[in-house]
């Protein structure tokens, strides 16, 4: 037995290094066949997705990838649920179309300051998880659009760069940044028309406005928003409360008799955002406030201001950054204003078909019109009646009135009016006959040119 365990020894020294490089490779291919299995698997795994990533789309609450908007704009709150077993990137897409264009938000804010975050459409997501995203969509059209949005995913070893956009499919990158007055508010109501929502000291209704009451009497409208009042206009205590820009992504449209007999000798008007606005009609209507601050106000899509400051005791209105190009109706928007300056001298009035008793009763010794273009407006009636300052009005050629139909009493007791070349007021013409830039005795008129 010693014998053949000394050749065994023997045989071993013999051949040690044969026997390492042996057991060496063994452990070697070992490791490799493992690793290569766990690869292959892995391969098969990602290969079993490849085509085939779900993907839950849900548009405001409604699971549903295709969405019609109207014209204009619409704001939309999607969640993205990601069904498959392991983490992805993702690009939510939307069909190609020339009149729509898309941005997202990465965070809102409400009337609390409260801030609230959002995904971006392209980002990743984890296995199961759901991301949340608010998406601002601009129909440029004049006619409703159908969009249709599509989920292009890869998976955790792919960056967003490897998902693929489709060539019939936009990808969304412009990021919007709401500004500094842009509140978005909530109700867990189900907005039907009439749905109310209190919020601070005012008081909304959708798809509904307040018209000429002493109360808050409600009218429906077929505007797909908010109509806005101050809930207590018998209060004198200083309007303070900052107003919702959306309820539940739907904007105030109307501001329509919003301080109308309001006993509020303050208001704050800083935090308003008013893009939206179309109707601000008798707004300030009777407004005990002795100072409006308007001169943040974009009135870009306003097309009603009739009675905007009538009777608003105010001594300064500053209106000369108004974006008035959608506007149609200026009747009584001054009438019997306190304010002895009002700057209208940037005004487009290119749509307008209505001024009559706009500056009625005025207490401005002089009123720039130099940007007016009245060749729309059709009734001018008592325009600038019983002015009792009124001076000098200003005009260019663009102001005629070959499509005025009503123009009595228009200039009719503005006994200090004077024409650029000296024509004085004159009460047998008191209609549209002198409505015109003062030629001398020739061709009198009562606007001087600027």
């Amino acid at each position: 037995i010693e014998v053949n365990m000394q050749k065994i020894v023997d045989y071993v020294k013999q051949y040690i290094g044969v026997i390492s490089i042996v057991l060496a490779v063994c452990i070697l291919l070992t490791y490799s066949f493992s690793h290569f299995k766990i690869n292959i698997e892995s391969k098969k795994a990602a290969e079993m997705y490849i085509g085939e990533l779900k993907y839950a789309i849900t548009i405001d609450g409604k699971s549903t990838s295709t969405l019609t908007v109207p014209a204009g704009e619409t704001i939309v709150d999607i969640n993205l649920t990601n069904q498959n077993e392991i983490k992805t990137y993702y690009k939510l897409l939307y069909s190609n179309n020339d009149n729509i264009s898309i941005s997202y938000y990465n965070q809102t804010k409400n009337t609390n300051d409260e801030i609230t975050s959002y995904k971006a459409p392209s980002d990743s997501i984890e296995n199961k998880s759901s991301n949340n995203i608010k998406l601002k969509i601009i129909n440029n059209s004049t006619s409703s659009q159908g969009i249709t949005f599509k989920v292009s995913g890869g998976y955790s070893t792919n960056t967003l760069q490897d998902v693929e956009v489709p060539n019939t499919y936009t990808e969304i990158t412009s990021l919007e940044t709401p500004s500094t007055n842009t509140y978005f508010c909530k109700t867990k109501d189900t907005l039907t028309q009439g749905t109310e929502f209190v919020k601070g000291q005012y008081t909304y209704r959708y798809k509904q406005e307040v018209q000429y009451s002493s109360g808050l009497n409600w009218f429906n409208i077929s505007n797909d928003g908010w109509g806005v009042q101050l809930t207590n206009r018998e209060s004198t205590d200083p309007v303070t409360s900052k107003l919702c820009t959306y309820i539940n992504n739907k904007p105030v449209v109307s501001m329509s008799h919003m301080f109308y007999y309001s006993k509020a000798t303050s208001i704050d008007l800083s935090s308003f955002d008013t893009s939206n606005v179309t109707n601000m009609s008798d707004m300030f209507r009777n407004s005990a406030a002795t100072s409006i601050d308007v001169s943040n106000f974009d009135t870009s899509k306003v097309r009603y201001m009739s009675q905007m400051f009538t009777q608003s005791v105010a001594t300064t209105i500053d209106v000369s950054n108004f974006d008035t190009r959608n506007v149609i109706y200026m009747d009584e928007m001054f009438y019997d204003s306190q304010a002895t300056s009002i700057d209208v001298s940037n005004f487009n009035t290119s749509k307008v078909t209505d001024m009559r008793k706009m500056f009625y009763k005025s207490k401005a010794t002089s009123i720039d019109l130099s940007s007016f273009d009245t060749s729309n407006v059709t009734n001018m009636s008592e325009m600038f009646y019983s002015n009792p300052n009124l001076k000098t009005i200003y005009a260019s050629d663009k102001f005629n009135t070959n499509a005025v139909t009503s123009s009595t009493n228009m200039f009719y007791n503005s006994t200090k009016l004077v024409g650029g070349s000296g024509t004085t007021y004159n009460s047998s013409y008191v209609d549209k006959t002198y409505a015109r830039i003062d030629g001398g005795t020739s061709n009198p008129g009562y606007f001087t040119r600027k």
